[in-house]
């Protein structure tokens, strides 16, 4: 059906990963991905923001 349609809710969707400040205030947002994708797969497309992660 393509990645664009996840097929649990029977709607297209897309995944967008955020990283957020304690207060709620976003300080980083991913370009959309498909939403068929799993988000641990769409956070390693994001290779930049890993060592972020870690710290």
């Amino acid at each position: 059906m393509g990645l664009w349609w996840p097929g649990k809710h029977g709607n297209h969707g897309g995944n967008i990963q955020v990283i957020t400040a304690p207060d709620g205030w976003p300080l980083w947002t991913s370009e959309v991905r498909p939403g068929r994708e799993h988000d641990t797969t769409a956070l390693r497309r994001h290779t930049e923001v890993l060592p972020a992660l870690a710290a």
